[in-house]
């Protein structure tokens, strides 16, 4: 079983990532070229996928709330800090496996018609790649640091 140091940097590592990608929101640098680069049958298309992916997304939060809620009733752990870094460490873990490993039966790329629909389609996606990861290195030294000072 891991210890309070390691759910901390955990949980603080995917809640940052998440809560980085979340302050993108549905507009950008990236995003806005892209969208302007879209005809309106592919706008509405573009509007289906992110749908179906934020439904997948709060599918597996919810997944990852129950099973927060089971490890938070089995575990002996009962100090409310180190409970709180174990519950979202679980239901952000759950949350993140689920969204990457549930099919998505929609998607922008084949659909692309041009060269530079494309290319804007990848700075999306680099964009969104990049600000989880660093994200999640912020919030896994952030932490590191917290899991140290209140976990005993």
């Amino acid at each position: 079983m891991m210890d309070c140091r390691a759910y901390c940097t955990l949980a603080a590592a995917l809640l940052l990532g998440n809560v980085a990608v979340c302050l993108q929101g549905e507009r950008g640098g990236d995003k806005g070229h892209f969208a302007s680069s879209l005809g309106p049958e592919l706008k509405k298309y573009y509007r289906k996928v992110v749908a179906e992916r934020r439904t997948i997304y709060f599918t597996g939060l919810g997944w990852g709330i129950v099973a927060a809620l089971v490890a938070g009733y089995l575990t002996k752990q009962r100090k409310v800090l180190p409970l709180g870094c174990l519950c979202t460490a679980v239901t952000l873990g759950i949350a993140y496996f689920y969204y990457t490993f549930s099919p998505k039966h929609h998607s922008m790329l084949p659909h692309l018609e041009t060269e530079g629909q494309r290319i804007a389609w990848q700075g999306v996606y680099r964009d969104y790649k990049h600000k989880y990861i660093i994200g999640m290195v912020l919030g896994a030294l952030a932490g590191g640091f917290l899991g140290a000072g209140v976990c005993k």
